[in-house]
């Protein structure tokens, strides 16, 4: 089968360019390269297969600098660009290693020796896995409060962690459909790194480790390597590193019902080998559904530029997933959402701008502004595939590229902004339930805002939570929200670069007088129902009300018209009957916010959306007294008597 230009299928056009190189034969007989100082590796598939072989070409290039860890990989639109820390001027000193783990399972063949990282041992991390679970759910049943420090004794008592990447290795070995293409080429390349000699041929096997790194170094700069040098490898293409690949073949001219498999290789073995290379720098995977049948891969996506030894430490956290715990997403999308919030916490935490010294990982780079570097000029998010068991096997159900917040600069004044937004988003987005349909939508939105970066997709999400918000309070359910604090920051950032006017409106003062009359009329008169304390009208469906009118244009003034009549009738009721009221909209206020609409300075659905945004979040002192009610509660739950078991 061939591609469309006539190249075989294992001669794609994604393969590697080369850049201001050239071979030459040195003086002691060894082939060399004048100035390596970059490879272009073109993106091919739109999935993760792209970053897998970009990274796992870095590596490559990495150990042909001497492993210091200094690659930078750089996300450059249509490719990725990899770059040495200087240029290399020798590479026949180069002392390449097979780079992934041989994963010693069950059925596997023993592990070559002098293999490079070691062989994974698979079966004693998977009982180690079993007894650390068995030790949990014992801990679980008896009784002690989760969180606390756990003693000296019971430290002393618990069994051996798994390693970290085991749940990773349990992913691809389920994935891996009997294929042994992961330890069969580890076997290859070693023998071709580690070659026999014979007594009587010395050099023998350094003529063909020599040759396989000239072939090696000329597969990485994208040239075609001479037949008589190039291994005829067979390797099996796996889903796992190629999500988007099939298995079988239609034949052109119909002859029967059956599928067919290829008549040539399909897949290139320094491909697999690149991709192979890459899964302990950026991948991560775990079981998901109801049932844990069905598997979620992840792949971190390089920004604007990352070195090679940063990428690494990030992957080595975000094959713990230590944020999906803390915010309790066990579901899909949940997962996705504390994924991006988790990896932009690291990255802020770890970069320059971080008081604690030796957090400082790397410096973030300033590419889109000066003096203006982003998180995503580091990371740019997440890749991901999701397998859905079909009993017998798994197959593709989606791809999806998710990017990470991007919503101010990260400067030394901004670091804690930045933090308390995102703690913030975290612990409200904790609250929702996946399984629940409404709930599921505004996980969705929120990813989706995320990504896109739009500021409207944020407001949208806003006005539905806070809907939401009032629904679960109706039926006594506990949820959190959002302080117009942070949705502040969050507005002026998004809005700071071309929407100036936004800017403008949410810092007036006839704005926030509509807003707080939002609030006063919504969440917090639904707070003062639930202390018995209900003195205005509660209105429900209003974020809804709203934007129905708002998608019909000037219908919103009539009905933002309507509310200000109704909100300012119920304070006069109580006025008459002389008690404290809240105070009224004021009819200048009103004017000067229809006018932002009637002049065009902002279109009717984004002001409405803003208002409901604004309206059902909550004041930092509000926050407050509700934090220290609840703590209260605590302790007051803590302190009273236990009630005593009758014999």
């Amino acid at each position: 089968m061939a591609n469309g230009d006539g190249n075989s299928p294992n001669r794609s056009a994604g393969r590697p360019t080369r850049d201001r190189v050239g071979w030459f034969l040195s003086d002691a007989g060894r082939y060399q390269v004048t100035e390596l100082t970059e490879i272009r590796v073109p993106k091919s598939t739109g999935t993760y297969a792209d970053v897998l072989k970009a990274v796992g070409m870095a590596t490559l290039l990495d150990e042909f600098e001497g492993r210091q860890g200094l690659v930078t990989i750089s996300d450059a639109g249509h490719e990725y660009l990899l770059t040495p820390s200087q240029p290399i001027e020798d590479c026949s000193r180069a002392r390449l290693s097979l780079g992934y783990p041989y994963l010693s399972h069950a059925k596997a063949k023993p592990a070559p020796e002098g293999l490079s990282p070691k062989p994974f041992p698979y079966e004693e991390e998977k009982r180690k896995k079993e007894a650390w679970d068995k030790h949990q759910e014992m801990s679980k049943g008896s009784g002690k409060r989760r969180g606390r420090k756990k003693t000296v004794e019971e430290l002393s008592m618990e069994p051996p962690r798994p390693d970290s990447r085991f749940t990773l290795m349990k992913v691809l070995n389920s994935l891996r459909s009997g294929s042994e293409s992961w330890n069969d080429l580890a076997a290859l390349i070693q023998d071709k790194l580690t070659p026999k000699q014979r007594a009587d041929e010395t050099s023998e096997g350094a003529d063909a480790k020599e040759t396989f790194l000239k072939l090696v170094l000329g597969r990485m700069q994208g040239g075609q390597a001479e037949q008589e040098s190039e291994p005829k490898w067979s390797v099996s293409v796996l889903q796992t590193f190629t999500p988007t690949a099939g298995k079988g073949v239609n034949r052109v001219k119909p002859d029967g019902a059956k599928l067919d498999n290829l008549k040539e290789p399909w897949a290139d073995w320094f491909e697999e080998w690149t991709k192979y290379r890459a899964v302990e720098y950026v991948l991560s995977g775990r079981f998901a559904g109801k049932e844990g049948k069905d598997v979620k891969i992840a792949a971190l996506v390089p920004g604007t530029q990352v070195s090679l030894s940063a990428l690494r430490n990030l992957a080595d956290d975000f094959v713990r997933a230590s944020w999906l715990v803390s915010g309790r997403a066990y579901t899909n999308v949940k997962a996705d959402v504390f994924s991006l919030l988790g990896l932009t916490h690291w990255l802020i935490e770890h970069s320059e701008f971080t008081p604690i010294r030796e957090n400082r990982l790397y410096r973030f780079l300033r590419t889109r502004k000066a003096e203006q570097p982003r998180p995503r000029d580091v990371v740019a998010g997440l890749a991901t595939a999701y397998f859905k068991s079909l009993g017998t096997g798994r197959a593709l159900s989606n791809t999806n590229t998710l990017l990470l917040p991007d919503w101010f600069p990260l400067t030394e004044h901004t670091y804690e902004d930045w933090l308390a937004v995102l703690d913030e988003h975290g612990q409200v987005l904790t609250y929702l339930d996946e399984e629940k349909a409404e709930e599921a939508n505004l996980l969705i939105a929120y990813r989706d805002a995320v990504s896109g970066n739009e500021l409207e997709a944020y407001l949208e999400f806003f006005a539905d939570h806070g809907a939401n918000v009032m629904r679960r309070r109706e039926k006594q359910t506990y949820t959190e929200q959002f302080t117009s604090s942070r949705l502040e920051m969050l507005v002026m950032g998004l809005s700071s670069d071309w929407k100036t006017e936004i800017s403008v409106i949410v810092k007036d003062p006839a704005f926030l007088a509509l807003a707080d009359a939002v609030h006063e009329a919504t969440v917090k008169a639904q707070y003062w129902k639930g202390q018995g304390q209900q003195d205005y009208d509660i209105h429900y469906g209003l974020a809804q009300g709203w934007k129905r009118a708002a998608d019909r244009g000037l219908d919103f003034i009539q009905v933002l018209g309507d509310f200000a009549r109704a909100y300012n009738e119920e304070n006069a009721k109580r006025k008459e009957k002389k008690k404290t009221s809240r105070d009224d909209v004021a009819r200048g206020d009103l004017d000067r916010v229809l006018e932002y609409i009637t002049s065009g300075r902002v279109d009717t659905r984004t002001l409405c959306l803003l208002l409901l945004a604004y309206g059902f979040a909550m004041t930092d002192e509000e926050r407050e007294k509700a934090q220290a009610s609840r703590e209260k509660k605590r302790r007051d739950a803590a302190a009273a008597p236990k009630p005593q078991s009758q014999e």
